[in-house]
C-alpha cells in the first residue's frame, strides 16, 4: 500500500513533467529569442522530471493510472474556470 505523502510525491512529479514539457514545448515552438530558449529549458526540466517518476516507480501501474486520472481531473477543472473567468471578463 502507497503512504499518503508518496502518493502526493508521484502525482506532483508527473504532473509537474508533463505540463512543464507542454509549456515549453508551446513556448519554445512559438516565443522568439529569449522566451525560445527558457522554453527549450522548461521542456527539458519536465523530461528530466518525467524521467525521475519513471525511475523511483515501485507501484508502477497502479499509481501511474491513478495519476493519470487525477491529472486528467485537474485539468478539466482548470479548463472549466479558466473558460468561466474568461467569459464573465469578456461579458463585463
Amino acid at each position: 500500500m502507497i503512504g499518503g505523502a508518496e502518493l502526493l510525491g508521484y502525482v506532483f512529479l508527473l504532473s509537474f513533467g508533463i505540463f512543464a514539457l507542454v509549456i515549453g514545448a508551446i513556448t519554445a515552438k512559438f516565443g522568439s529569442g529569449v522566451s525560445r530558449t527558457i522554453g527549450i529549458v522548461t521542456a527539458l526540466i519536465g523530461l528530466i522530471a518525467l524521467g525521475g517518476y519513471v525511475a523511483i516507480q515501485e507501484e508502477a501501474l497502479e499509481v501511474f493510472y491513478f495519476s493519470i486520472v487525477a491529472g486528467i481531473g485537474a485539468l478539466i477543472g482548470v479548463l472549466l474556470g479558466l473558460g468561466i473567468f474568461l467569459i464573465s471578463i469578456m461579458k463585463s
